[in-house]
Protein backbone atom coordinates (compact mmCIF):
# COMPACT_ATOMS: atom_id res chain seq x y z
CA UNK A 1 0.00 0.00 0.00
CA UNK A 2 2.52 2.30 0.71
CA UNK A 3 4.31 1.77 -2.21
CA UNK A 4 1.02 2.69 -4.02
CA UNK A 5 0.94 5.90 -2.23
CA UNK A 6 4.31 6.96 -2.94
CA UNK A 7 3.57 6.29 -6.54
CA UNK A 8 0.53 7.97 -6.98
CA UNK A 9 2.20 10.73 -5.08
CA UNK A 10 5.31 10.85 -7.50
CA UNK A 11 2.69 10.90 -10.24
CA UNK A 12 0.48 14.00 -8.81
CA UNK A 13 3.97 15.17 -8.14
CA UNK A 14 5.35 15.02 -11.59
CA UNK A 15 1.82 16.43 -13.29
CA UNK A 16 1.76 19.55 -10.86
CA UNK A 17 5.71 20.17 -12.30
CA UNK A 18 4.34 19.43 -15.61
CA UNK A 19 1.91 21.51 -15.85
CA UNK A 20 3.48 24.51 -14.21
CA UNK A 21 5.81 24.05 -16.76
CA UNK A 22 2.97 23.93 -19.29
CA UNK A 23 1.93 27.27 -17.36
CA UNK A 24 5.17 29.04 -17.48
CA UNK A 25 5.69 28.19 -21.52
CA UNK A 26 2.13 29.51 -21.77
CA UNK A 27 3.06 32.62 -19.84
CA UNK A 28 6.20 33.30 -21.96
CA UNK A 29 4.42 32.68 -25.86
CA UNK A 30 1.65 35.21 -24.45
CA UNK A 31 4.24 37.74 -23.38
CA UNK A 32 6.29 37.23 -26.77
CA UNK A 33 3.16 37.66 -28.79
CA UNK A 34 2.35 41.06 -26.75
CA UNK A 35 5.62 42.10 -26.92
CA UNK A 36 4.96 41.40 -31.08
CA UNK A 37 1.67 43.55 -31.16
CA UNK A 38 3.46 46.17 -29.43
CA UNK A 39 6.30 46.19 -32.46
CA UNK A 40 3.44 45.71 -35.03
CA UNK A 41 2.02 48.76 -33.79
CA UNK A 42 4.80 50.82 -33.07
CA UNK A 43 6.11 49.71 -37.32
CA UNK A 44 2.74 51.11 -38.20
CA UNK A 45 2.53 54.39 -36.09
CA UNK A 46 6.24 54.78 -37.52
CA UNK A 47 5.26 54.51 -41.35
CA UNK A 48 2.22 56.87 -40.90
CA UNK A 49 4.74 59.28 -39.34
CA UNK A 50 7.58 58.91 -41.38
CA UNK A 51 5.53 57.98 -44.68
CA UNK A 52 4.14 60.19 -47.20
CA UNK A 53 0.88 61.22 -46.19
CA UNK A 54 -1.87 59.68 -48.85
CA UNK A 55 -4.88 62.54 -50.03
CA UNK A 56 -6.90 60.37 -52.14
CA UNK A 57 -6.62 57.26 -54.39
CA UNK A 58 -8.24 56.89 -57.65
CA UNK A 59 -10.43 54.22 -59.07
CA UNK A 60 -7.67 54.43 -61.75
CA UNK A 61 -5.24 53.55 -59.96
CA UNK A 62 -3.63 56.63 -59.07
CA UNK A 63 -2.05 57.87 -55.80
CA UNK A 64 -2.52 61.58 -53.96
CA UNK A 65 0.50 61.82 -52.16
CA UNK A 66 3.37 64.06 -50.63
CA UNK A 67 6.10 64.56 -52.04
CA UNK A 68 9.49 63.16 -49.77
CA UNK A 69 12.89 63.39 -49.97
CA UNK A 70 13.79 60.39 -51.19
CA UNK A 71 12.31 61.23 -54.69
CA UNK A 72 13.27 64.96 -54.88
CA UNK A 73 16.16 63.95 -57.71
CA UNK A 74 13.10 61.69 -59.96
CA UNK A 75 10.51 64.77 -59.69
CA UNK A 76 13.50 67.17 -60.86
CA UNK A 77 14.60 65.25 -63.82
CA UNK A 78 11.87 65.25 -64.30
CA UNK A 79 11.03 68.95 -64.70
CA UNK A 80 14.00 70.16 -65.85
CA UNK A 81 14.17 67.50 -68.94
CA UNK A 82 10.10 68.71 -69.83
CA UNK A 83 9.46 72.47 -68.54
CA UNK A 84 12.18 74.35 -70.07
CA UNK A 85 11.78 72.69 -73.69
CA UNK A 86 8.08 74.24 -73.40
CA UNK A 87 8.43 77.39 -71.88
CA UNK A 88 9.11 80.61 -74.17
CA UNK A 89 11.17 82.27 -71.58
CA UNK A 90 13.36 79.13 -71.26
CA UNK A 91 13.91 79.09 -75.41
CA UNK A 92 14.10 82.18 -75.72
CA UNK A 93 17.14 83.13 -73.18
CA UNK A 94 19.22 79.87 -74.39
CA UNK A 95 19.06 78.11 -71.27
CA UNK A 96 20.13 74.90 -72.27
CA UNK A 97 23.45 75.80 -73.60
CA UNK A 98 24.34 77.55 -70.16
CA UNK A 99 24.90 75.32 -66.92
CA UNK A 100 25.00 77.71 -64.46
CA UNK A 101 21.48 79.16 -65.40
CA UNK A 102 20.24 74.77 -65.23
CA UNK A 103 22.65 74.09 -61.83
CA UNK A 104 20.46 77.58 -60.03
CA UNK A 105 17.19 76.34 -61.17
CA UNK A 106 17.78 72.75 -59.99
CA UNK A 107 19.06 74.21 -56.85
CA UNK A 108 15.87 76.87 -56.50
CA UNK A 109 13.75 73.95 -57.54
CA UNK A 110 15.39 71.84 -54.95
CA UNK A 111 14.80 74.73 -52.38
CA UNK A 112 11.00 75.38 -53.50
CA UNK A 113 9.81 71.66 -53.33
CA UNK A 114 11.16 70.19 -50.33
CA UNK A 115 9.14 72.86 -47.79
CA UNK A 116 6.67 69.82 -47.80
CA UNK A 117 3.91 71.31 -49.59
CA UNK A 118 4.33 69.68 -52.69
CA UNK A 119 2.31 66.59 -53.78
CA UNK A 120 2.63 64.15 -56.67
CA UNK A 121 0.52 61.82 -58.33
CA UNK A 122 1.68 58.02 -58.26
CA UNK A 123 0.51 55.02 -60.76
CA UNK A 124 0.24 51.91 -58.29
CA UNK A 125 -0.14 49.61 -61.54
CA UNK A 126 3.14 50.71 -62.48
CA UNK A 127 4.80 50.74 -58.84
CA UNK A 128 4.12 46.98 -58.86
CA UNK A 129 5.42 46.11 -62.15
CA UNK A 130 8.31 48.22 -61.35
CA UNK A 131 9.18 46.21 -58.22
CA UNK A 132 7.95 49.13 -55.66
CA UNK A 133 10.10 51.45 -57.93
CA UNK A 134 8.19 55.66 -58.14
CA UNK A 135 6.85 56.38 -61.72
CA UNK A 136 6.50 59.59 -62.58
CA UNK A 137 5.37 60.28 -65.84
CA UNK A 138 4.86 63.96 -66.93
CA UNK A 139 1.55 64.82 -68.62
Amino acid sequence: MGNVCLAIFLCRLENFIMSRRLREEEERARQALLEQDEVDKLQVLHEQIFGPLVWRRLPSGIRIQDLKSDHYDEVLDIIENNYPQEDVVFKNSRYNEDVASQRSFRERLRFNISDNSSIIAVDEVEISYKLNRLSITPL
